[in-house]
C-alpha cells in the first residue's frame, strides 16, 4: 500500500511539472527581441509582442542561461552569439580596482548619464557609482564579493558593459559559467543614459539604482544560489528580485525608483510571493523585515537559501529572530494600510502608544485596493471568501460613521511549499451584539473566522483609523509533519508533531517503512508556524542523507499524565 501511494505521488508530481514546462520557444523570441529591441522583427514572429514593465534582464538572461542545453541546436547557436560580452573600444578600471567597465567612446552607446559631460566624464562618475555600492553591499552590509570571472573580459575583476539597452531595460546581470551546481560567474549590462523620457529614474540617478540591482544579483549566483524549477524557469525569481530592489532603497535611499513597482503590489495585496509579477512590488517586505529586525535578518535569509526554497528561508530567519511568519505577514498587512493619507493615521496611533508601525515613506505609496467591501447589514453575513496560502486578505464593512477593516491572514507556509496554487475558504461575519462563538473586536462589534484549518487563521482589526484588535497567535499541536513530501534541494529540516510538556524536550524516532531504526535522538520542541514541532534535518544516526521513500516518525514527550505519543509518515524524495 505505502509503494502503492509512493507510485501515485510520483506519477502525479511529474504531470504537474510536465504541465508547468517553460515554452522554450516563447522563451526563445522574448530574449532575441530583448536583445535586439531596435531590430526585433527581424526575428520575431507576429505573435510574439515586446516585453514592458521589466527594469531588469536578469530574470530573462538567467531563464536561457538555466536551459542553454534544452533549446533545439539551431537555436543555441543564435543564443550562444547573443549570450557573447560585448565587445568594446574602450576600458577604464575603477580608482578601488574592483570593476572593469568597457564602453565605447563614440556612436550610440557612448555614456551619457550627465548629458553635460564627456563621455570619459561620465565613465568616472560611473566608476565612483561601482566602488561606492560595492563599499556598501561589501563592506557594510556583509555580502560575499561577486567571484572573479578566470580572466573573461581581460582578468579577474567584475566586468561592466556600457550599452544603449533601450527602454525599458536598466540593466542586467548575465550568468555565464558554472562555479559549482548552482552558483555562476556573471558580468552587468547598463544602459548608457536612461535618457527615455519613459524611465521613472533618469541619468545619473538610474545609474546608481541600476547598479545598486544588478550588483546584487551578481552577489546572489555567484554566492548563493541560482536553481531551476520544476517548470525550468529560474527558481523563486520573486526573493532574488525583491532582494535586488531593496538594495536600492538601501544604498540610495533618496531615490526611490521603487516606487513605480508599488502599485502590482497594493492593487493585489491578497497574493502570495510566488504570484509576484515579476518580485520588484515586494521590495516592501524586505523594508518591512529591515525595519523590525535589523537588515542582517536578510543576508541570514540568503544563507539559508542554499539550501532551502526562499519561503523557508525567510520564515526560518524569522523564527531565529522569535517570531513567526504568519505573525509577520499580519503586522505586514497592517503597515500596508496605512499608506498615502492613511499615514498619519498611524503617526498618530504610534504617538498615543500603539507598536505596529508604518513605513517611513508611506505617504508616497498607493492606497491598498479592498476587494470585499460593502455596507453593513445583518443579513449579509457569513462571507465567503477564499484566501491563497500565505497570504493577507482584507475586508472593509462601512456602517456610518464606522469603518470595520479586518486583515485576515492565512498562514498555511506548507500549502504554499506543496500546492502554491491552491485556495482555502473561510467564512467571515461581523455582529452589532455579542454571539455564541463570537470574539470582542470592539465597542458593539463582534465577530466570527471559521475554517477547516482554522489554526492557519489569525486577524486584526480597525476601526476608522485605529488598531483595536491585534492578531491573536495562538500556539497549537501539529497534525501533520511538513514538509511532505520532503526534497533535499528544496528544504533543510523537517518539522514533526509533538505533545508540549514542561521540560521543552522530546524524543525523536524515525523508522523505515520495515520498521529499521535509522535515528533517535533527544530534540527541543520550537514552535514554528505558531505549532508544537521537533526539527529534524531528515538525516540519520550517522548524519548520512537517507534514500527515497516512505518513513515513519514517533515522538514520545513526557507529560504530567505520562507519556504523549505522535506518529505518522513523510515521504523524501533524495535527488
Amino acid at each position: 500500500m505505502i509503494r502503492s501511494s509512493l507510485v501515485l505521488l510520483l506519477l502525479f508530481l511529474s504531470f504537474s511539472h510536465a504541465q508547468n514546462r517553460i515554452d522554450l520557444d516563447s522563451l526563445y523570441y522574448k530574449f532575441l527581441e530583448h536583445k535586439s529591441p531596435r531590430s526585433s522583427a527581424a526575428f520575431t514572429p507576429d505573435d510574439v509582442k515586446p516585453s514592458t514593465g521589466e527594469k531588469c534582464g536578469f530574470g530573462l538572461a538567467a531563464d536561457v542561461r538555466l536551459n542553454f542545453d534544452r533549446f533545439s541546436s539551431s537555436q543555441q547557436a543564435v543564443l550562444k552569439r547573443l549570450l557573447e560580452r560585448p565587445q568594446k573600444t574602450n576600458e577604464y578600471i575603477s580608482p578601488f580596482g574592483h570593476f572593469r567597465i568597457h564602453y565605447d567612446e563614440t556612436g550610440r552607446n557612448r555614456p551619457r548619464f550627465d548629458t553635460s559631460k564627456t563621455p570619459q566624464q561620465n565613465i568616472d562618475i560611473l566608476a565612483s557609482i561601482l566602488d561606492s555600492v560595492y563599499s556598501m553591499e561589501v563592506l557594510t552590509f556583509g555580502y560575499p564579493p561577486p567571484p572573479g570571472d578566470n580572466g573573461e573580459g581581460g582578468d579577474n575583476l567584475f566586468d561592466i558593459y556600457v550599452e544603449d539597452m533601450g527602454y525599458p531595460y536598466y540593466g542586467e546581470t548575465q550568468p555565464e559559467n558554472n562555479i559549482s551546481e548552482n552558483t555562476y560567474t556573471s558580468y552587468i549590462r547598463i544602459d548608457n543614459d536612461f535618457f527615455d523620457s519613459r524611465y521613472p529614474t533618469r541619468g545619473v540617478s538610474g545609474a546608481k539604482v541600476t547598479i545598486a540591482h544588478e550588483l546584487h544579483h551578481a552577489i546572489q549566483i555567484g554566492n548563493y544560489a541560482l536553481r531551476s524549477s520544476v517548470s525550468g524557469k529560474a527558481e523563486d525569481l520573486f526573493f532574488l528580485e525583491m532582494t535586488a530592489t531593496a538594495m536600492e532603497e538601501f544604498v540610495y535611499d533618496y531615490i526611490n525608483d521603487y516606487y513605480d513597482y508599488l502599485d502590482d503590489y497594493f492593487r493585489y495585496p491578497d497574493r502570495h510571493f510566488l504570484k509576484a509579477e515579476n518580485g520588484y512590488e515586494f521590495v516592501l517586505w524586505n523594508l518591512f523585515m529591515s525595519d523590525r529586525f535589523g537588515i542582517d535578518i536578510i543576508k541570514k535569509q540568503w544563507e539559508l537559501f542554499r539550501d532551502q526554497r526562499a519561503v523557508l528561508a525567510i520564515n526560518t530567519s524569522i523564527v531565529e529572530a522569535g517570531s513567526s511568519f504568519k505573525r509577520e505577514l499580519n503586522l505586514f498587512g497592517i503597515r500596508s494600510y496605512y499608506t498615502g493619507y492613511r499615514k498619519e493615521w498611524a503617526v498618530e496611533n504610534a504617538l498615543s502608544g500603539d507598536t505596529y508601525g508604518y513605513f517611513e515613506e508611506g505617504e508616497n505609496y498607493p492606497l491598498l485596493r479592498i476587494d470585499h467591501t460593502m455596507k453593513y447589514a445583518p443579513n449579509l453575513f457569513p462571507l465567503q471568501i477564499s484566501s491563497m496560502p500565505m497570504s493577507n486578505n482584507y475586508i472593509k464593512i462601512i456602517n456610518f460613521p464606522d469603518t470595520v477593516i479586518s486583515i485576515v491572514t492565512n498562514g498555511n507556509i506548507s500549502a504554499l511549499i506543496s500546492t502554491p496554487n491552491s485556495f482555502f475558504n473561510f467564512e467571515y461575519s461581523l455582529f452589532d451584539e455579542e454571539t455564541e462563538g463570537s470574539k470582542h473586536m470592539v465597542n458593539d462589534y463582534f465577530y466570527i473566522i471559521e475554517s477547516a484549518d482554522q489554526e492557519n487563521y489569525t486577524e486584526s482589526n480597525i476601526l476608522t483609523k485605529k488598531v483595536v484588535t491585534g492578531g491573536e497567535f495562538r500556539i497549537v499541536e501539529s497534525d501533520y509533519a511538513y514538509p511532505t513530501p520532503f526534497y533535499y534541494k528544496e528544504s533543510r529540516n523537517v518539522y514533526i508533531p509533538v505533545a508540549a510538556n514542561q521540560s521543552g524536550e522530546a524524543r525523536l524516532y524515525i523508522y523505515t517503512s520495515n520498521m529499521d531504526l535509522v535515528y533517535e535522538g533527544v530534540e527541543k520542541i520550537i514552535t514554528p508556524f505558531d505549532r508544537f514541532v521537533l526539527e529534524w534535518n531528515a538525516r540519520d544516526a550517522d548524519n548520512n542523507r537517507l534514500s527515497s521513500g516512505v518513513y515513519i516518525y514517533i515522538t514520545r514527550s513526557t507529560v504530567d499524565s505520562g507519556d504523549e505519543i505522535r506518529k505518522g509518515k513523510i515521504v523524501i524524495f533524495a535527488e
